[in-house]
């Protein structure tokens, strides 16, 4: 399952002309990857920069958004990068990730959203 997360994102909240729209911000930066509607609900996965000693690196954070669009949860995928989002037949929310692995280079898996925790990830090479 996906770990809530402690983001230190400045979300502002602004009503305007063409309706409602939020504003993120984040020390570092932030750049938006990919987005998708679900329950009602805009999800956004994004790469949320940081610096540690004099580096950048990065981390990949789910955005979910109230239907009023505040209040913001912040989950952290931690097994891949890259993720694309799609809803399966069922109405299920999946994403689709690439995840490391020593002996296969590209390895992109699909998995539910947020109800991963019973994923068996596959097997390396012999």
């Amino acid at each position: 399952m996906l770990q809530k997360a402690d983001i230190s994102f400045e979300a502002h909240y602004l009503q305007t002309t063409l309706g409602p729209m939020t504003i993120l911000k984040s020390p570092a930066g932030i750049s938006i990857k990919e987005a998708i509607n679900y329950q009602n609900k805009p999800i956004i996965t994004c790469n949320c920069y940081y610096s540690e000693s004099d580096r950048y690196s990065y981390q990949v954070i789910y955005v979910v958004l109230e239907p009023d669009l505040q209040n913001p949860t912040y989950y952290l995928e931690s097994d891949g990068i890259l993720p694309e989002f799609f809803i399966n037949p069922e109405g299920k929310l999946y994403t689709a990730i690439e995840v490391y692995h020593p002996d296969k280079d590209g390895l992109i898996i699909m998995v539910p959203c947020f109800d991963c925790d019973n994923i068996i990830y596959p097997k390396p090479k012999k």
